[in-house]
């Protein structure tokens, strides 16, 4: 296999978030307001095209939407049990305070092509539950609860209003929860030091100095709000059946190895903030079903028949699936890359000399690998940033880059790698280990080959998948473990660059990124120009410090419809981590649907 699909849940993680609805109200103060002053465009990316889907037609409601949920039942439905990004039903149930602009998309302005997420700029927000927040001083954010939006109407809530309570309840919880993303990824020193309703509709975080940033993206953004009243009669949040939130869909039937049933909340308080249906009532869809299938082959094939209504694939299959049916929609993203990535915490392993991470770069030759495994559907760059409108702030071309960097990514010189070697202690190279999954080897053995060219001999040993993600999330690997990259989607949290992150696979760990790092967040929330140019000046340091261990190339992939499927445009995350939120504006063209035998 060559690559990996950015999975987050299903294709309706290609998805978008936001409303214009908010665009008035959600006026932060000036402290929270973006740096105006137009960008630099040195290196701004030509760019991966966004879709050039039209919707001239009148939405129409109507029709369930099908999708691949993913291979395996969701792993809870509690998060603060089961870390949230496993409670995939949340996202389409429950709401969070703030949420990406919709307008601000495809469908709108075109700032951005959510196919990553915003990437930590305030500037593509608007209001949730939270229909705006300020900033008083550096170390308090103050959300403003939106009136008159109210819980599912049934037991033990019965429809009552969504309160500032709520929302201290559930940022409280989501704190206290070892496993969650939020405290698991944030060091003590930044965690969050209290969250408090004011009134009943004024809700306030007390943070650490120079954190603004990092929680109104964390706690506004990333903290699905769950109903207190369950856990408050319940226990807690397990049984899927009690679950009640303030989203756009219910879930009302979930069957396990076989799909997850949604039906649309006819209460739902967000209206269509853009084009021919603005003001509508959202969502659309009379209800989603998301598909449980672990087979590959079966779910391209419910989906080149027209039983799925989205897809996402890697740049082969979507190949195959256009040859197949030349009038699909499809959007290009990139697929989920993985990297070897050597351990530098270890004295007795040689990867804490930059000069051996050089060598073992050098002697890769990267170019041939996106030309020849990937025949030409790969970015060589593969880290951190990519050519697409999301990183267009971040992102500088290869060519741009200086010499030595150029070098280092497009690898393919074995002499130099060996002088390297030899001026770090090894002129006879040495041998090292790397853990895997068996879809992964067919790469390795290409990179192990090129490694053995100067004399570094590494053993690819091959994990169960279960024991390999024991490994990834315990970072407990011998030597080496392919892993994936979080920068290019997460670039906020410096993940890479930060020893005691969870996903810093590497234990890479240096003053100099340190130091941007804390200055970085002095400006997260305030001047998305300001801390985007000090992490794209960094680049060629990172690059040239081969922080991870080996660069790869990225491969493509594609997020792929049915052309029945409206005002929907390719998208990946509208917002940090907010997968399926497309399925909010997107709508059925059921007459077309119809006409083409479906």
């Amino acid at each position: 296999m060559k690559g990996k699909v950015r999975n987050f849940l299903a294709v309706l993680g290609a998805a978008a978030m936001l409303l214009a609805s908010c665009g008035s109200a959600n006026t932060p103060t000036a402290a929270t307001t973006p740096a105006t002053q137009a960008p630099t465009k040195t290196g701004a990316p030509s760019g991966v095209p966004m879709s050039t889907q039209t919707v001239a037609q009148t939405p129409k409601y109507g029709g369930t939407l099908t999708v691949w949920h993913g291979a395996s039942d969701p792993s809870g439905f509690d998060p603060y049990k089961v870390m949230d990004l496993l409670c995939t039903s949340i996202f389409l149930s429950n709401d969070e305070l703030l949420q990406g602009d919709w307008t601000k998309g495809p469908a709108g302005s075109k700032e951005i092509d959510w196919l990553l997420g915003n990437e930590g700029r305030v500037d593509v927000l608007a209001g949730a539950l939270a229909e705006s927040w300020d900033v008083p001083d550096n170390q308090t954010i103050t959300f403003h609860i939106r009136k008159g939006v109210r819980w599912v109407n049934k037991e033990p809530a019965n429809g009552r209003e969504f309160t500032a309570e709520d929302a201290a309840w559930n940022m409280n919880k989501m704190w206290e929860f070892p496993m969650s993303t939020h405290y698991s990824g944030t060091p003590p020193e930044q965690r969050l030091i209290s969250a408090k309703a004011l009134d009943k509709y004024t809700f306030q975080l007390k943070v650490p100095p120079d954190t603004i940033g990092l929680h109104l993206i964390m706690d506004g953004e990333r903290c699905h709000m769950m109903c207190p009243d369950v856990v408050q009669k319940y226990g807690d949040l397990t049984d899927w059946k009690k679950s009640i939130g303030t989203g756009p869909f219910m879930l009302t039937d979930f069957v396990s190895g076989s799909s997850l049933t949604y039906v649309r909340n006819p209460n739902h308080w967000r209206t269509d903030p853009i084009g021919s249906g603005k003001g509508n009532q959202l969502p659309y869809l009379d209800g989603i079903k998301a598909l449980i299938i672990a087979d590959a082959s079966t779910r391209l094939a419910a989906f080149r028949t027209g039983k799925v209504d989205m897809n996402n694939a890697l740049w082969e299959d979507a190949n195959e699936l256009t040859r197949a049916n030349p009038k699909l929609e499809k959007q290009q993203t990139f697929a989920m890359a993985y990297f070897p990535t050597a351990r530098q915490d270890k004295p007795e392993l040689p990867f804490d000399d930059v000069k051996v991470r050089q060598a073992m770069n050098l002697a890769v030759n990267k170019v041939d690998i996106a030309k020849s495994y990937y025949q030409g559907n790969a970015e060589v760059m593969g880290w951190p940033f990519y050519p697409c409108a999301t990183h267009k702030y971040l992102y500088t071309p290869l060519d741009q880059m200086p010499a030595d960097v150029q070098e280092i990514v497009k690898g393919g010189n074995a002499d130099k790698a060996k002088q390297l070697l030899k001026d770090a202690g090894y002129p006879n190279g040495f041998k090292t280990n790397i853990v895997c999954t068996s879809d992964q080897v067919d790469l390795l053995s290409i990179v192990r080959e090129q490694l053995l060219s100067v004399n570094i001999d590494m053993e690819i040993r091959v994990l169960e998948a279960g024991v390999f993600r024991s490994v990834n999330r315990g970072r407990s690997h011998e030597q080496m473990i392919m892993k994936e990259p979080k920068m290019a989607a997460n670039v906020f949290r410096m993940h890479e660059v930060r020893k005691e992150s969870f996903d810093n696979l590497s234990f890479y760990d240096n003053p100099k990124m340190r130091a941007v790092y804390n200055e970085m967040n002095k400006y997260l929330g305030r001047d998305d120009m300001k801390w985007q140019a000090m992490i794209k000046a960094e680049v060629p340091f990172m690059i040239q410090e081969c922080v991870m261990g080996i660069w790869l190339p990225v491969p493509y992939a594609y997020n792929m419809w049915q052309p029945w499927i409206k005002n929907y445009y390719g998208c990946s995350d509208i917002g940090f981590f907010t997968p399926t939120e497309a399925a909010w504006y997107a709508w059925i063209d059921q007459d077309l649907k119809k006409s083409m035998g479906h």
